[in-house]
This record gives C-alpha cells, sequence and structure tokens, in this order.
C-alpha cells in the first residue's frame, strides 16, 4: 500500500541521513535549517520525478525490472558526472557515490513500483537532501 511505501521510504531515508552525517563527523540531528537545503530538497524531489517518475514509468509489465534498473543507473551516472569536472574541489569517491546512488535508486525504484507512485521516492529524496544539507556547509546538491 502507498501508506506503507511511505513509512518504509522515510524510515530508510532517515537511516541514509544517519549514516552520511556520522560518517560525515556531522552532529546526527541538525542545528539549523538554511536556504540551501530547502533548495536541495526541490532539487532532489524533481529528480525523483524524472527519474522515478517519468523514465521509470518508461518500462512496463514483465520489463519493470528494467525500468528500475535503467532510472538507478542513469541517475547514479547523473550524479556521479556531476564530479568529473576538474573545476570541482571536493575530495570524492566518485565511484562509491556512483555505487550507493544505484543502490539507493533501486530501492526507490522499488518502492515506486511496488506502490504504484512516486511519492515514496519524492518523499524520501526530499527529507534525505534536507537533513544532510541542514546545517552542512556544503553547497552541492549531489546526495
Amino acid at each position: 500500500s502507498l501508506s506503507f511505501g511511505i513509512m518504509i521510504a522515510i524510515a530508510g531515508s532517515l537511516l541514509a541521513v544517519y549514516y552520511l552525517r556520522d560518517e560525515a563527523s556531522m552532529p546526527i540531528i541538525p542545528k539549523s535549517l538554511g536556504w540551501f537545503a530547502i533548495l536541495a530538497a526541490i532539487i532532489g524531489s524533481t529528480e525523483e520525478l524524472v527519474f522515478r517518475g517519468w523514465m521509470q514509468s518508461q518500462f512496463s509489465g514483465r520489463w519493470a525490472w528494467a525500468g528500475i534498473l535503467f532510472a538507478a543507473f542513469a541517475h547514479a551516472a547523473y550524479k556521479s558526472a556531476l564530479f568529473l569536472s576538474p573545476e570541482i574541489m571536493y575530495d570524492l569517491n566518485t565511484l562509491g557515490l556512483f555505487r550507493m546512488t544505484f543502490l539507493a535508486g533501486i530501492f526507490l525504484g522499488g518502492l515506486r513500483y511496488y506502490t504504484g507512485s512516486v511519492w515514496p521516492a519524492l518523499l524520501a529524496h526530499g527529507i534525505f537532501d534536507l537533513l544532510v544539507y541542514a546545517d552542512s556547509p556544503i553547497r552541492w546538491w549531489v546526495f
């Protein structure tokens, strides 16, 4: 059901936020919420409309699994490509970013498939970006 999918999406998002903030030695609970966090959440939600909403929906029936994988791969490739520019000054494991984004895409794509709605993916990505960037000095919306 949709409500169960939304609960799973929010729980998964909060676990991912906890992991990322802990790995980055940031306080687990953000102390503030800046304008960039809101912008990042809007961008992340828009990405879900494109990748899980439109792209994944181009595959149906017995090819639904291919849509999940294709949308997850395309989203991970897009995210990773943002860091290939020589102007980007972040020390980031691009392959690790690709892997984590791809796995998250499969998770979100599975939720999209099983609930029949893009809302779980949209909420999960928006909440994730909002809480990751809440008080982060990073001003790059890749996660």
